[in-house]
């Protein structure tokens, strides 16, 4: 196959045209091929930086999704001890080798980190590729944790507000245009990929890539630089605990009365659900934090767990009555039929859709839910049997 890497470029070429589906799976059937010749990857890359760059949404979530799987090959292939270019000229534009001015030894993740923090800057669903796509980094190498930290925390706290009332800017996290609104943030995805890599920390440490893989970005690893790294590894689980602690007072008034749109009751009441629609994904996020944590916990320790993990399902359900309360004076039917109904209106259809696909809970924390649930289950009947036999006698 390597004998007609021309005709392969020439298939390449064609990325943006295809089906958004059809050019993922290209790139990805490519993959092994692409890590034996340089020439090759420079060209995908070269084309997937073209692709980002496209007004077509489907054409962008396509050259995410490829980014992400350049990334996790070159990653598989360097742990594995296959990865090895074949020596020949690469073709990529002379402003992609501006952009790319290290080896490749230090890794794609920090030599595309310029395609990556664009993806920060597309609509919501690239976002959620993005943030799933770098779980799957620290998966593949936990010692990239630290960089993908790094990477998060400027964007992150354009969200977050230490230093105010209402930590959570959830209005920033939606927008409305032309009569429709639409989450352009999914800080619940973003939580849920911070709140993950933390969790996949052996004891809470976080490794960092050696100096040579820094030296790409121009500066050596001083301890200055050491200390801002660490910094952010701390400012994400600080933050992480603040915003537990805050959804424990359960005071969400605040956050779900930040519309701007006075005028327009229809659109206010729209906004107040997608708001509602952010901080149920992030109560997900949450429960799956406390949930992994009472599956280790002692016994003395259990019974606050289990009592904060009580508190956060009848948030969850409160927010759910938000979302899907009556608009209008009209009934909205179903919850899951209209979700749909909800969010198709308002150009968030994605928004839901993903959240079924890839949920925010673990196998194990359903778990620790199944067996609290039974538990309450069975101290109600017990309760129920015991009243009943008073009332009788």
């Amino acid at each position: 196959m390597l004998d007609h890497v021309s005709c392969l470029k020439e298939l390449l070429d064609y990325f943006a045209f295809m089906h958004h589906k059809i050019a993922t799976y290209i790139v990805a059937a490519l993959l092994p091929l692409i890590h034996l010749c340089r020439d090759l990857q420079d060209y995908t890359i070269l084309v997937v930086r073209k692709a980002m760059f496209r007004q077509e949404d489907t054409v962008r979530l396509a050259a995410t999704t490829a980014i992400i799987d350049l990334i996790l090959a070159a990653k598989k292939s360097k742990r594995d001890g296959t990865f090895s270019f074949q020596e020949s000229s690469s073709q990529a534009s002379c402003s992609q080798q501006a952009e790319i001015p290290c080896g490749r030894g230090s890794g794609l993740f920090h030599e595309l980190s310029g395609l990556l923090e664009r993806c920060l800057y597309q609509q919501a669903k690239v976002k959620e590729i993005l943030y799933h796509g770098l779980v799957k980094l620290v998966l593949a190498d936990p010692s990239s944790a630290g960089a993908v930290f790094d990477f998060l925390l400027p964007h992150f706290l354009r969200f977050y507000r230490e230093d105010s009332d209402i930590q959570l800017a959830i209005s920033c996290c939606v927008k409305s245009e032309n009569g429709r609104v639409c989450v352009v943030e999914p800080l619940d995805c973003l939580l849920s990929c911070v709140s993950w890599i933390i969790l996949l920390q052996p004891h809470g440490k976080t490794d960092y890539p050696s100096d040579s893989s820094w030296a790409c970005f121009g500066f050596s690893l001083s301890q200055e630089n050491e200390a801002g790294r660490t910094l952010s590894v701390e400012s994400f689980s600080s933050a992480l605990l603040k915003i537990r602690k805050f959804l424990k007072n359960g005071n969400l008034e605040g956050i779900l009365s930040q519309t701007q749109d006075a005028g327009s009751k229809p659109l206010e009441e729209e906004k107040g659900s997608c708001y509602a629609l952010v901080l149920l994904g992030i109560v997900e996020v949450v429960l799956n934090t406390v949930a992994t944590q009472l599956e280790k916990a002692t016994d003395v320790k259990k019974l606050d767990l289990e009592k904060e993990l009580i508190e956060l399902i009848d948030l969850h359900d409160s927010l759910e009555n938000e979302i899907f309360k009556p608009r209008n004076g009209s009934r909205r039917g179903s919850q899951r039929s209209t979700t749909h109904g909800i969010l198709d209106n308002s150009n968030l259809g994605h928004q839901k859709s993903s959240r079924e696909q890839t949920p925010f809970l673990a196998t194990s924390s359903i778990y620790q839910l199944l067996q609290i649930t039974l538990k309450l289950y069975n101290i109600d009947c017990s309760s129920t049997v015991a009243a009943s036999q008073n009332h009788s006698q």
